[in-house]
């Protein structure tokens, strides 16, 4: 078995495409080894060969003042999301070379129900004090 060139934790989604947002899909998104190999990239059981990719972007936003990154791969079949802490560097070392986009995160609508019963079960604990 060959020795991955670069790997990091990523948590990682094939159910989201496009400009990143937070969503149901990210807080059951998988956790795993995001490995670069010479020919492919794997996280988990997903191989993606390096041939099947027909593109993909990444995207640096802020999350709470904290950048991260995420990469969008595209194949025939699915699309892919990554997302990387700040100290990892696994664009660098990938083979292909994919556009770069800054954005802001943007929300799901059920991101913005749970924040908002978040907000209201504060303000319900300090108005029954």
């Amino acid at each position: 078995m060959t020795r991955p060139l670069y790997q990091c934790w990523t948590k990682a989604t094939s159910c989201e495409s496009g400009i990143p947002r937070r969503s149901l899909n990210w807080m059951f998104a998988r956790r795993a080894w995001f490995k670069v190999f010479e020919d492919r990239i794997e996280c988990g059981n997903w191989s993606i060969p390096f041939a099947q990719v027909i593109g993909g972007t990444v995207y640096r936003a802020k999350q709470l003042f904290v950048p991260v990154t995420i990469l969008e791969l595209r194949t025939a079949k699915s699309c892919y999301q990554f997302g990387f802490n700040p100290w990892a560097s696994p664009v660098e070392r990938l083979p292909i070379q994919f556009p770069e986009q800054f954005v802001s995160l943007r929300n799901s609508l059920f991101s913005i129900v749970v924040r908002l019963l978040a907000v209201g079960l504060v303000l319900y604990s300090i108005l029954k004090m």
